[in-house]
């Protein structure tokens, strides 16, 4: 076996497949690997409670690195060994601008995700399948005034997202005005996580900072790390490993700066690139 330590998998896209379950190829070579002493995380946009945990964990995923790096948890009883979070009045000022356009917006604390009462209405005009609007009903916790939830319970955002509706003109409501008032707050970074969404953090979180941490805590070398992934929220994640890896339903932006490309999620590319990278080298 190589000397590789640590694998990085990004969850939709590149570990599920489009039904959003792990294959049966990829289950066995990550049971594998873990078993031979490979430390493997997953590395998403999602919040803790959003995770199949008990799956994960049964594959032997002890850790995962959540809200795009904002977030590093313990499978399986969600212990946080790091919360890089957003200062809160930045987070007040954006939502209250934001807050007066025609979308949808959450946030995440502490692993859980909570939204205002009043966008509820458009979680299913959001451009994405049903199947993810079924997933943000049930996972969502509905707060009256989401402002005044946040201060009043003492605690730091992680992330945030804003989602936009498709109009029949091919355009996403709110989502250039969404981007104008990012662009005002230095203190933010943001990226498109998927669906056309943007998804905030404190400037220069990501999941290659994630990534980082976990390996310093973990006591493995940058050199001894693989990441996978496919879309824009993985590009930081794969500068930072040493091998990059890109599913072959990436895009091209990720396959371009990627030093291995492997088999689609529909294909259990994830278990071809384990194979290659960590039981051949």
């Amino acid at each position: 076996m190589g000397n590789i330590k640590l694998v990085a998998l990004d969850m939709d896209g590149t570990l599920f497949n489009s039904e959003g379950e792990i294959s049966k190829k990829d289950r066995e070579i990550l049971k594998r690997a873990t078993e031979a002493g490979v430390a493997v995380a997953v590395a998403t946009g999602r919040a803790y409670t959003e995770l199949p945990v008990e799956m994960l964990y049964e594959i032997g995923v002890h850790y995962a690195i959540t809200g795009n790096g904002s977030g590093v948890y313990r499978l399986p009883n969600q212990e946080c060994v790091l919360s890089d979070c957003l200062d809160n009045e930045v987070v007040y000022a954006i939502l209250d601008e934001v807050g007066q356009l025609d979308v949808y917006y959450d946030v995440y604390i502490e692993g859980f995700v909570y939204c205002p009462k009043s966008v509820c209405h458009n979680i299913r005009k959001m451009d994405m399948p049903t199947a993810i609007h079924e997933h943000v009903e049930r996972t969502r916790i509905v707060v009256d005034d989401l402002i005044e939830f946040i201060k009043e319970s003492g605690k730091q955002v992680e992330k945030a997202t804003v989602n936009f509706a498709l109009l029949e003109d091919g355009t996403l409501l709110g989502r250039q005005e969404t981007a104008d008032i990012l662009d005002r707050y230095p203190q933010v970074q943001y990226l498109c996580g998927g669906y056309h969404n943007w998804e905030f953090t404190k400037k220069g979180v990501t999941k290659g900072t994630g990534l980082r941490f976990l390996a310093e805590r973990l006591g493995i070398k940058m050199n001894q790390t693989i990441a996978c992934g496919d879309s824009e929220n993985d590009l930081y994640m794969l500068k930072e490993a040493y091998h990059a890896v890109a599913m072959g339903n990436a895009t091209k932006q990720i396959k371009e700066i990627c030093n291995f490309i492997t088999l689609s999620n529909e294909e259990s590319g994830v278990a071809y690139a384990i194979e290659k990278l960590v039981f051949e080298e």
